[in-house]
């Protein structure tokens, strides 16, 4: 029986465990939110005349090229993270963490 006091999972998972872990989700939205506009300022700060950042390097190529390189780079950063996430994933594992069920 997967029926947790007549409920089943989703109900279980919207009812109970999402109102617990809305404030954290938000939390964290809004931290990498604000993140991520503090990173092209501090990048334009920090490096020096021979040092060009990513952030710096795509900022200048949007304002003067009108190709999809950004669009590509962004999907490959994100390819990338997904990747990482999923070989920690099968290293660590969360069946481990959180017990089978």
């Amino acid at each position: 029986m997967d029926d947790y006091l007549g409920a089943n999972w989703f109900q279980t998972f919207r009812r109970i465990t999402l109102p617990l872990v809305s404030p954290g989700l938000l939390a964290g939205a809004i931290f990498s939110f604000i993140v991520s506009f503090d990173d092209l300022t501090v990048a334009l700060f920090v490096t020096g005349p021979r040092m060009v950042t990513l952030p710096i390097r795509i900022y200048a190529h949007i304002e003067y090229y009108t190709d999809p390189l950004v669009a590509a780079i962004a999907s490959s950063i994100v390819g990338m993270t997904i990747i990482v996430i999923m070989t920690i994933e099968k290293l660590v594992g969360l069946n481990k963490v959180l017990g089978s069920r």
